[in-house]
């Protein structure tokens, strides 16, 4: 994939906010952030194409990362022949990522803090940031993580 300009790699940016001003008004701002998101003026729409997807391969699971130009969330195709992770007695803990996984080819199960969901192509399964996980079987799944996922925040743990 050719490297991006810097405005396209980086939607957002935190901003710090500016101190409000002391009135006599006993108004009250409802946001409790520090900071707040801006979003570059100069945005705009960008194609990735399947064959700029970049290839991950860890072992029973590929995945095919979709680099986007925000930090907000990302996408990726996971295909899974086998389980992630291969021990049985491994999962995966996500600490700060959420994310939705629509399955679009063929049948398995995943493991999300101890329970067992079967799932088939159409399902979709949504997993909150701070869950164990693991999948298993013969299927591909779409993957939306917010915020967008990076390697630091995920850890190979005993169940």
């Amino acid at each position: 994939m050719p490297k991006l300009p810097y405005t396209h790699r980086i939607i957002l940016r935190k901003v710090k906010k500016e101190k409000p001003k002391k009135s006599k008004s006993k108004s009250k701002s409802k946001s409790k952030s520090k900071y707040k998101y801006k979003f570059r003026k100069n945005m705009r729409a960008v194609k990735i194409s399947a064959k700029d997807s970049k290839k991950i391969e860890l072992g029973a699971k590929t995945i095919y990362k979709y680099i986007l130009p925000t930090r907000l969330f990302d996408i990726a195709k996971m295909v899974v022949k086998g389980r992630h992770p291969e021990d049985p007695k491994k999962v995966i803990l996500e600490k700060d990522c959420s994310f939705a996984m629509y399955v679009t080819r063929g049948s398995g199960k995943y493991l999300v803090n101890g329970e067992e969901i079967t799932v088939e192509e159409g399902d979709m399964v949504f997993v909150p940031a701070g869950s164990t996980f693991a999948c298993e079987g013969n299927f591909e799944y779409i993957t939306v993580d917010v915020p967008a996922f990076y390697p630091e925040q995920s850890e190979e743990i005993d169940k």
